[in-house]
């Protein structure tokens, strides 16, 4: 005859101490900050001055910076934070070229990060020339920027780069700051590569109206992407770079290489009515970690038109 067990089912006290014994503690998820200190590119030197720096500690000690150091994506974190320091390293650059030969040149210096985004650009800058004033300048009105609390320096505004007030801005803020700055645009996409120029040499027109030989305003510009195709009836701006991509196919160019060059070949030699002359300089940054590296470095320099043409002997 078959014996029928019965299984009496466990008490709630025994349940919960069951469910004790496996419970397993929760794991805490590195933040994207984190990662980057242990990155295997933490050699790179944009990367190294970044971690041996105070804004890496208010990274990970600062809630002001959470949505960047704890929630971004770790590779986009890491990309940004290279750009900036790229930046950072050629305003110095510029900023030398600037004051070169200059006894009484202006302490005071203002920077204009063109198409910002977030700001880290911006936020590097400040903290690097901490009496410095910022512009963070971009056409999306919708970003969190709460993080600009922690910066006072820098000041965001919502404006459309291709607009006439944008230069307007950039013009009163430099003669503010005795005619001393520096427009910075870290891959700027597409046709915004060429405002950039544009917008510098219009501003240097104008600037050398008002303050002959002392407006000194330097331009650092990156490019990005190729313009987008827009057919005649809709498009707003010029088609330069529209040819680029059937040049490269029939010449076998790397496409960057020759859009960074064309870039290049159109910042004009000298600038403003007394026809001062421009000092370029075109490079690639192999510290970047993004093949789109081509950097174009412009300023003014203190010759006039006397340097265009020598009299025949």
């Amino acid at each position: 005859m078959a014996t029928t067990m019965t299984t009496t089912p466990p008490t709630t006290a025994e349940k919960g101490e069951e469910k004790d014994d496996l419970e397993i503690p929760p794991i805490r998820r590195k933040k994207s900050i984190q990662y980057i200190i242990q990155s295997r590119d933490k050699e790179n030197e944009y990367l190294k001055e970044f971690i041996n720096s105070d804004l890496c500690v208010e990274f990970q000690e600062k809630a002001e910076w959470r949505s960047w150091a704890w929630s971004k994506k770790t590779s986009q974190l890491k990309k940004e934070i290279i750009e900036s320091y790229a930046v950072a390293k050629n305003v110095d650059v510029v900023l030398a070229a600037l004051r070169a030969g200059k006894t009484n040149a202006s302490k005071k210096v203002v920077f204009f990060d063109m198409a910002s985004g977030k700001g880290l650009t911006s936020i590097v800058l400040a903290k690097k020339y901490p009496n410095a004033t910022v512009h963070m300048l971009d056409n999306n009105g919708k970003m969190n920027l709460d993080h600009l609390g922690a910066v006072p320096t820098v000041q965001f505004k919502n404006i459309d780069l291709f607009s006439e007030e944008a230069e307007t801005l950039i013009m009163d803020a430099l003669i503010e700051h005795d005619g001393f700055g520096v427009m910075v645009g870290m891959h700027l996409c597409g046709n915004l590569s060429r405002r950039a120029i544009e917008m510098w040499t219009n501003i240097m027109t104008k600037g050398e109206k008002i303050r002959e030989n002392s407006f000194n305003l330097g331009l650092i510009l990156s490019p990005c992407c190729l313009p987008h195709k827009v057919r005649i009836p809709k498009r707003k701006y010029n088609d330069f770079g529209y040819w680029i991509q059937s040049t490269q196919k029939q010449f076998g160019i790397d496409w960057y290489d020759l859009w960074a060059t064309s870039l290049y070949n159109i910042v004009c030699s000298h600038v403003g009515h007394n026809m001062r002359s421009t000092q370029k300089r075109f490079f690639q940054d192999h510290s970047m970690l993004s093949p789109r590296n081509w950097f174009i470095l412009v300023t003014p320099s203190d010759s006039k038109c006397d340097d265009i043409c020598q009299p025949c002997d």
